[in-house]
């Protein structure tokens, strides 16, 4: 085994599962011990809440089950020549672990990591962790074994000598190499890449002085976080914002679609001095907090587009089979009568789009007789398939999609945007029939009351039913019940939305307050439709990244399991208070213990 693979897993389970102070002997909160004028902190003060989550029976099931691991199993047991594995290896360690200190590595994780934990990066790239223990013994024997292992791979290559220790102000610290020290003190455990940051903590231990404890960001990250976070993150963008590869990352994009579905996302960190990021663990639900503290944007910016006025994104519409739903509050004609600030320099994509709607909307101003006759109120929606038997099963399946939008004059606008769709349809007619390929037939059906348009193509031979084309993934439709537009890539779904929208539009529509941008995401469905093109993605695996068909199948494997895992996930951005906010949550789905 390699000394520095387990010093690389011992710093990275304490910063994992450090956790609030439980008992132990009392001494001052890490922070206090550590300079000020870092870049990044993280401070964990809920361990039991993740360690509850990380060390579980189902969490370890569910690790143990992903194909990576079964893998590593299989290859373990048909070796008849015992050579190193990487799992052997690892259990090996832990055997050795336990055997030396009496304790099962379960216990030994809620001892050693228990007691609260503060990792700190500064300009000059130096790292500092510290980790309180709740057993002080325990966490000498510990530092004792790491040490005893140091040392034999030390010999091994002659170099002894890297192992060493010293004594700054009473305190002795140890090193494992140039990049890695280390001391002891109590029950707390200090990590650093940098010898003179270990002694900078002994200094402020003995002295006081500017510590990460008084420094502002901070403590504007703590209080921004709350008392209920399990892990507080600081960003110092303030700092970073100095940096030219920052500056040059959150400049404005080129890209309008980019600009438009993150929009004041990048101003807001510009002018941001804090980014904060809370994160709270509780059965087997993730939540995480950001704020920004910058000004995302203003009644007279570029981006007011994105201004949230009287209400603000709409509930994401659920229909049979979905999958992932993504809804926002974008002043289209807003957004685009902003294009010469945003875009001053209009990239080819923009110019080619331009043009082509002036060819599908018969010569209309975009800005003030297109997008302007549309409410901000955007939606996407991403369905599983149904399939007709008349058609058959395509040999790859890809999920049905949706745009869902509000017309201010649908009487008046709804002929504008048949138009446009049958342009478009008849386009694309004449591009398939230059390859020789079939084309879309249009036809006029009627859902409940609404009569809505749908191209089709011509159902294939009972023979090619089995594995059908790829194009029977597709039948085109535009319906516009109740004052909405519905542009969908199926008249399935098409039809779905038709009932979504008709009961919607019977009761009071109400947006999220605040909210700009909301996604949501079933992962079960997701992990359903991924099974499905299984096939599919192994070969792409194969030709993308150069791996055999063992690699790819576990590789797709693991993404297929990890998905599984997940039940329903949501991500919502919004503006509050002069501050930018986005909160994740996402339900996780573990294997039963056992």
């Amino acid at each position: 085994m390699k000394v520095l693979r387990w010093t690389g897993v011992g710093l990275l389970l304490a910063f994992v599962f450090a956790g609030s102070v439980r008992g132990a002997e009392r001494l001052a909160p890490a922070p206090e011990w550590m300079p000020g004028g870092a870049l990044l902190a993280i401070e964990v003060t809920g361990a039991d809440d993740v360690l509850d989550l990380i060390i579980s029976d189902e969490m370890i099931d569910t690790i143990a089950s992903m194909p990576g691991m079964q893998a590593a199993k299989r290859i373990e047991i048909s070796d008849e020549v015992k050579k190193p594995t990487g799992l052997r290896e690892l259990k090996q360690a832990v055997a050795f672990y336990q055997g030396r200190t009496g304790t099962d590595w379960k216990t030994a994780v809620d001892k050693l990591f228990g007691g609260g934990a503060t990792l700190a990066v500064y300009p000059d790239e130096s790292v500092l962790l510290v980790v309180d223990s709740l057993d002080a013994k325990l966490l000498e024997e510990t530092r004792d074994f790491f040490t005893l292992i140091a040392k034999g791979e030390a010999e091994k290559v002659g170099d002894g000598e890297r192992i060493s220790s010293g004594e700054y102000r009473g305190v002795t610290g140890w090193t494992f190499g140039p990049k890695e020290a280390h001391a002891v003190i109590g029950n707390r455990l200090v990590l650093t890449n940098d010898v003179e940051r270990l002694k900078s903590v002994v200094d402020l231990r003995e002295d006081g002085g500017s510590s990460l404890a008084a420094q502002a960001e901070f403590k504007t990250a703590k209080q921004a976080a709350g008392p209920d976070a399990d892990v507080v993150v600081m960003v110092n963008m303030a700092m970073l914002n100095q940096h030219p590869p920052v500056q040059q990352a959150l400049a404005g994009t080129e890209n309008p679609f980019g600009s438009l579905l993150l929009a004041g996302v990048a101003e807001s960190l510009r002018s941001s001095n804090v980014v904060t990021v809370g994160l709270d663990v509780s059965a087997g639900e993730v939540t995480v907090d950001i704020v920004a503290d910058g000004e995302a944007q203003s009644e007279d910016s570029t981006l007011a587009f994105a201004q949230v006025e009287d209400s603000g994104a709409l509930p994401n519409l659920k229909v049979p089979g979905f999958l992932a739903g993504f809804s926002f509050y974008r002043d289209l004609h807003g957004f685009y009568a902003a294009k010469d600030e945003l875009f001053p320099e209009r990239t080819s994509q923009l110019i080619f789009f331009e043009n082509m709607m002036g060819i599908f909307f018969s010569g209309r101003d975009l800005t003030d007789e297109v997008l302007a006759e549309t409410e901000p109120e955007i939606r996407f929606l991403v369905t599983q398939q149904q399939y007709d038997q008349k058609i058959g099963t395509p040999k790859t399946q890809i999920p049905a999609f949706a745009l869902v939008a509000r017309l201010k004059d649908p009487e008046k606008f709804s002929v504008v945007v048949e138009e446009a769709w049958q342009k478009a349809i008849g386009l694309v007619n004449f591009t398939r029939g230059q390859n020789a390929e079939p084309g879309l037939i249009i036809d006029r059906p009627t859902h409940g009351e609404t009569q809505f348009t749908v191209a089709r193509f011509a159902a294939p031979k009972v023979e090619e039913r089995t594995d059908a084309d790829v194009r029977f993934n597709f039948n085109p439709a535009v319906a516009m019940p109740d004052g909405y537009l519905i542009l969908s890539s199926t008249e399935g779904l098409a039809r779905d939305l038709i009932d979504a929208v008709s009961a919607e539009a019977s009761e009071t529509l109400a947006g999220i307050e605040d909210v700009h941008s909301l996604v949501e995401l079933d992962g079960a469905n997701l992990a359903s439709i991924l099974k499905i093109n299984r096939e599919q993605l192994i070969r792409n695996n194969m030709v993308e990244e150069g791996h055999t068909r063992s690699q790819a199948e576990i590789a797709i494997d693991t993404l297929l399991a990890i998905v599984s895992r997940i039940g329903e996930a949501k991500f919502e951005i919004s503006d509050h208070s002069g501050a930018t906010r986005a909160r994740f949550v996402m339900e996780l789905k573990l294997a039963d213990g056992g």
